[in-house]
């Protein structure tokens, strides 16, 4: 993917080059330079000129991608692997479910972490009248035995994080959910059902690019980037917390 976007960016600046040379070129390449670019001379928004990348006095806006994040260790480490490997801009998105504390000091962690900006959306109502009580009157169980707490508010993640996209322009949108469990199954059916055109990045399905495989392969990623994180390895468990219930996973 690197290699592709640095070809791509090559092949740019030689058209760029060419184009302020007076040469000219079909009318639907001249189209595809006034929607993707402008002249850094022409921008005076600082902040956007830190979120795009120059090249030969132009601008290029990059590619956004969503990330559900939760502030704990796996989407920490994410966000500045998609920045390495795809090069996007991060937006983060945390669903308030009901987690209580465990929101305190995410912006700090997020945009520490190299995210451009952290949404923080407040869903709690709408998951109390719309999931939690609909599971509840259904007496809702999976296989006869095991109640539901998890899973009933992934389709609610999965819906914000859809709309977020779209607000954002993103063109994926990334989970950190494990390749072995339902969870990945439950946020990609979502997110598909309601935006089949945008694209799903799960890293922990990518062992090609993502070789990580403990916490403290994450927590060593996370340092050799410069984020203090205030996890430690001994922590083995990963935790689900909403409204509704709390589980533990080691």
């Amino acid at each position: 993917m690197a290699h592709n976007y640095t070809s791509a960016l090559n092949n740019m600046q030689v058209f760029l080059q060419l184009f302020d040379l007076g040469l000219h070129f079909p009318k639907r390449w001249c189209i595809f330079m006034k929607v993707y670019m402008i002249k850094t001379r022409n921008c005076e928004d600082t902040e956007q000129l830190q979120k795009r990348n120059h090249i030969g006095g132009y601008i290029f806006m990059k590619e956004k991608v969503v990330l559900a994040y939760s502030g704990g260790l796996d989407t920490t480490a994410i966000i500045p692997w998609l920045k390495e490997h795809f090069n996007y801009d991060v937006v983060c998105c945390c669903i308030d479910c009901g987690q209580g504390s465990e929101l305190d000091g995410l912006e700090e962690r997020a945009k520490l972490s190299g995210a451009s900006k952290l949404y923080i959306e407040d869903l709690v109502d709408d998951f109390a009248e719309n999931y939690i009580v609909p599971c509840v009157q259904a007496n809702a169980t999976y296989e006869n035995k095991y109640l539901l707490g998890t899973s009933m508010a992934r389709p609610a993640i999965a819906k914000r994080l859809v709309e977020i996209a779209r607000k954002e322009g993103a063109v994926a949108i990334c989970h950190g959910a494990t390749g072995k469990g339902n969870d990945q199954i439950r946020f990609e059916l979502g997110i598909k059902a309601l935006a089949p055109d945008i694209k799903i990045i799960a890293p922990w399905r990518m062992t090609d690019v993502w070789t990580m495989q403990s916490r403290e392969d994450e927590i060593e990623y996370c340092k050799q980037h410069g984020i203090d994180l205030p996890f430690s390895a001994d922590s083995s468990y990963s935790r689900d917390r909403n409204l509704w219930h709390i589980s533990h996973e080691g």
